[in-house]
């Protein structure tokens, strides 16, 4: 399917379709990352050591990704 097919059909889908649809792809992004596998490896190690975050660092984290998604 070519991308001017799959535009015109995601044009066709229901607002909830496309609100799926785009969770889907911005998953896909995240797992096509460089270098994640690297870094959840460092932040597994981490935790094993101890070093957690806390709730108020987790918030504020979501907060400026939520910030620079917008």
């Amino acid at each position: 399917m070519s991308l001017a097919e799959l535009k015109q059909e995601v044009s066709a889908l229901s607002p909830v379709e496309r609100a799926q649809l785009e969770t889907h792809l911005r998953l896909l992004r995240w797992k096509e990352r460089p270098g994640l596998a690297a870094h959840l490896a460092e932040l597994n190690r981490r935790m094993d050591a101890g070093q957690k975050v806390t709730q108020e660092q987790c918030e504020a984290w979501v907060a400026r990704r939520k910030g620079a998604a917008g």
